[in-house]
């Protein structure tokens, strides 16, 4: 036996060796050598450079042996089957997912009773060095991502949850063309619509799940140039919804029915190179079609788009009325309270970089920005001015796009505050529309067909290229880089197969301390305090609790009724037993100069079981003034 230990791992001492091990585990997916084609390259010898032949390959990981092992972890078929049965019994009137569009009720309507499971293909390229160094481009790679939609809300954003399918060197795609890129991948997709997996149960059952490609996601340019659109934004068909004109979507503040891109009209375009340049490869899914499965990203086009012209437009019109400075601006902003989950706050502006009438920040940042600067600068802007009227505007087109559950009536508005916007926006700023305000014009048609667009944003995906990232950096060879990354993703992802870790909450919280029961008998509760102690905060996958969290409690005749935390108990045995104490605050008018409600603070404190929150996202109390207080509903 000490034999044994004074050396555990011999049989696992080289790197071949340990791939041996993790391969004979059945858990390790090797990535597959995808031959592509020949190119040239240089090779010195001799002190002599000169021009070889070289073969080039793209790394595949099947998508079955990926999907068949992950829905094996315990619990993970049946957490997504669940949700996507709750998801069918919402209302008529509710989206809140893929499933609630009208691309996915028509693949349901032909599925036969089958189990279908919906895909979400991501893809984007990304540079391993710096970017602007002067070897940008040349390590630049492609990488193609995929999740099932129906992954309960709270574990869908996990990086882990999302996978790695393929990866390639970006300028291989431009030499040898989307189909031979995306060719076994396709194949692939074309399996699990038509064949499906058996996926083995914990209690010997196995069921047969099929899975279907509802979009295809990534930034505008990606999507161009794989899914066979015209890659430039200045060419005269430039939209993948529509064959309006670019000098007619330059003042379009409406989309116009009678230019929508139909699928009987594909091979008509493709022939007039109508915005086309070359047949979609992707068309080859039977449940897909590039005219019908379009998607636009609120993150690109929203984020890091339209709100980088509207701010800029909005914060040198208000300082140009002399409301407020920049100066005052960057001290309300560097002090002002955030919300604990907003974790990347916006910096400040100089006069400089207000006077290029563009803000570059981070997606989340501008999220940040967008929707506390009524509360940072409000009250020093009158309530009739017509910059902050479109300001308030740009607030609610945010404020509907970015949430995760819509009514379909909502649509209508939405349509509304665009057409406002946009015509608003040619006034105050005396210049054309630019590509991503007139996809905003399409979001409505996309929404109906997808549902949600917050549930599908790059967000989360693009983070999964920080972890590729971070791998190359760690790794100083540059030969053959997509076979490293594919690599040490998979044994990532072995690492989790092998320790079969499902859909598991991750829950963090403070210090616990005991409790003074004599605090708590004001709230009229009948539970057992003894086994419970306090704590600062309580976190559950990435979403804070903390003390003066706010979280919408009721409604009472449409007023929303709100209430603070004011401690956090938690079972000193049970983690997942949780109660809020907390403080009740009603509604007494809806301010429209801040979009939000004014609250006032009643002597009432209760106890609540955190159950009773699943589906509120936490947020502040805002104080505008001494005795002047708002709350909004997240």
């Amino acid at each position: 036996m000490l034999s044994l230990l004074q050396d555990p791992f011999h049989l696992q001492k080289t790197e071949y060796k340990r791939l041996q091990f993790f391969e004979k585990s059945k858990k390790f997916i090797l990535p597959e050598k995808q031959f592509l084609g020949i190119r040239e390259d240089k090779k010195r010898k001799d002190n002599q450079v000169s021009m070889i032949l070289k073969k080039s390959y793209s790394y595949f990981i099947p998508m079955q042996k990926t999907l068949k092992l992950f829905l094996e972890l315990p619990g993970v078929l049946n957490k997504i089957l669940e949700y996507q049965r709750k998801l069918s019994l919402c209302d008529e009137d509710i989206m809140c997912n893929v499933t609630h569009g009208t691309l996915w009720k028509g693949i349901e309507e032909k599925s036969n009773s089958e189990i279908i499971l919906p895909i979400v293909m991501y893809f984007d390229d990304f540079e391993v060095l710096n970017p602007l160094g002067s070897q940008a481009g040349c390590y630049k790679i492609g990488a193609v991502y995929y999740y099932i939609a129906t992954i309960p809300p709270t574990h869908i954003s996990k990086l882990e949850n999302i996978f790695l399918c393929l990866l390639f060197y970006a300028n291989d795609r431009v030499e040898f063309g989307n189909e031979k890129i995306f060719n076994v991948l396709v194949n692939e997709l074309k399996f699990l619509e038509n064949e499906g997996i058996s996926v083995n149960l914990t209690d010997g059952s196995n069921r047969k799940i099929k899975f279907s490609v509802i979009t295809i996601t990534g930034d505008n340019a990606g999507l161009n140039s794989i899914l066979g659109y015209n890659e430039s934004f200045s060419s005269t068909y430039y939209c993948r919804i529509c064959t309006s004109s670019k000098d007619i979507n330059r003042i379009q503040t409406l989309e116009k029915e009678d230019t929508i891109r139909l699928k009987i009209n594909y091979t008509a375009d493709l022939c007039s190179k109508k915005g086309l340049k070359e047949k979609c490869v992707w068309n080859g899914l039977s449940n897909f079609h590039v005219y019908d499965n379009i998607f636009c990203d609120v993150m690109h086009d929203l984020f890091e788009g339209v709100h980088r012209y509207d701010m800029a437009l909005i914060i040198n019109k208000l300082i140009e009325k002399k409301y407020f400075t920049s100066d005052i601006l960057n001290s309300r902003m560097k002090y002002f309270t955030y919300n604990n989950n907003e974790k990347n706050v916006a910096p400040g502006f100089s006069p400089e970089q207000l006077l290029k009438n563009i803000i570059v920040i981070s997606a989340y940042e501008m999220l940040c920005l967008v929707r506390n600067f009524r509360f940072i600068i409000g009250d020093c802007v009158p309530k009739d001015d017509t910059t902050w009227h479109f300001y308030l505007l740009i607030y609610e087109i945010t404020e509907i796009l970015t949430s995760h559950s819509l009514r379909k009536t909502s649509l209508e508005y939405l349509q509304i505050l665009v057409e406002e916007h946009h015509s608003l926006y040619l006034d105050l700023s005396g210049s054309n529309l630019k590509p991503k305000y007139h996809f905003l014009t399409h979001y409505v048609r996309i929404i109906l067909k997808l549902g949600p667009l917050m549930t599908l944003s790059c967000l989360r995906p693009e983070g999964k290229h920080q972890e590729l990232k971070n791998e190359s950096k760690i790794t100083k060879c540059r030969k053959n880089i997509p076979r490293t990354l594919s690599l040490k993703n998979q044994l990532k992802q072995c690492y989790r197969f092998m320790s079969l870790k499902g859909l598991e909450d991750k829950i963090n919280f403070g210090k616990m301390k005991n409790i003074d029961l004599n605090n708590y008998k004001q709230c009229n509760h009948t539970l057992s305090l003894e086994n419970f102690k306090s704590t600062s905060f309580y976190e559950i996958n990435s979403c804070k609790y903390e003390k003066h969290t706010v979280i919408l409690l009721d409604y009472n005749n449409d007023s929303p009724i709100f209430c603070e935390l004011i401690d956090i108990l938690i079972h000193h045995i049970d983690f997942s037993n949780i109660y809020f104490l907390c403080s009740i605050w009603y509604s007494e008018i809806f301010n429209n100069h801040y979009k939000a409600y004014k609250i006032k603070k009643s002597n009432t404190t209760k106890l609540f079981s955190k159950r009773i929150f699943e589906n509120d996202a936490p947020g502040i109390i805002y104080r505008v003034s001494e005795n002047e207080f708002y709350a909004s509903i997240n």
